[in-house]
């Protein structure tokens, strides 16, 4: 019997990986599963033709929901499906990218933490990925403050699997203020509010990385006046979540320091590709 109360969306942008997507959506789709899901995709501007993947991932499980925008960029793909999925009632959403696969039972899991902890509004599941992050995983469920522990004391490894209720993202989004993955101001947002979170020991998913998609544009690190504008805010987001803390406080300081020169030197450089 379906979980009426509780609806799941899953997040996951997609650009020039139709089979990929295919794959991971397959993945999710489980008999077994006892609760309400449904996949929002948001293609970003993909040149290739989806539309059989997209007709096969319907006639599969009638829970994937697909948009097309023009090409701007993974954060705002995934604005697009959080828009989507919070419209159409979803109590919790969870951030999968597109060359990623679940692991059996992923949703069952999904559903149950919160099932177990209504209160709580982030949980957090490690992917299974090779290599695997150095940093040792919770056997058991442990809360954790997202800003000491993560951020600061970087208890956890990267690129772990995020589930947020609808009601802790609030207006909160990713920003439009570069192309490349800015997931960390958008966290921060939320933990400015909700700084709980809850740490599961269970893997639900398995991560590929590939050369291609949104990881190669999010790989594109060269400095730009969005990437110091970017710095420049965290740190000063940084210092106000804990302004008690030395470190933080010059940090934000000395950046704001460097920020015209970074600045000129963005621009400076932004013209000298313009004219190659």
């Amino acid at each position: 019997m379906i979980e009426q109360r509780l609806r799941i969306g899953i997040i996951t942008p997609t650009y020039e990986r139709s089979e990929l997507l295919q794959r991971l959506h397959l993945s999710l789709v489980d008999d077994r599963c006892t609760f309400d899901w449904r996949h929002y995709v948001v293609n970003d501007g993909s040149r290739s033709d989806y539309s059989a993947v997209v007709e096969h991932c319907i006639e599969t499980s009638g829970r994937f929901q697909y948009a097309e925008i023009p090409n701007s960029g993974p954060l705002i793909a995934r604005n697009t499906a959080i828009d989507e999925a919070i419209a159409d009632g979803c109590t919790h959403l969870v951030f999968i990218d597109d060359d990623d696969a679940a692991l059996n039972g992923a949703i069952n899991s999904l559903g149950e933490r919160v099932q177990q902890n209504p209160r709580t509004s982030w949980v957090l599941f490690p992917s299974r990925k090779n290599p695997p992050d150095p940093q040792p995983w919770p056997t058991a469920p442990t809360k954790m403050s997202w800003f000491d522990d993560i951020v600061l004391a970087r208890r956890l490894g990267s690129d772990n699997v995020i589930m947020m209720s609808a009601g802790a993202i609030g207006r909160s989004r990713f920003t439009a203020r570069g192309r490349n993955q800015r997931e960390w101001l958008f966290l921060l947002d939320v933990a400015m509010r909700h700084d709980d979170v809850l740490v599961c020991p269970e893997a639900i998913i398995k991560k590929e990385y590939h050369a291609d998609g949104l990881t190669a544009e999010a790989g594109n690190r060269t400095a730009n006046v969005d990437q110091v504008l970017n710095g420049l805010e965290r740190a000063i987001r940084y210092w106000m979540m804990r302004p008690a803390y030395p470190k933080l406080f010059l940090r934000a300081l000395a950046l704001i320091g460097l920020a015209p020169f970074r600045l000129i030197r963005a621009k400076l450089r932004a013209q000298i590709v313009k004219k190659v």
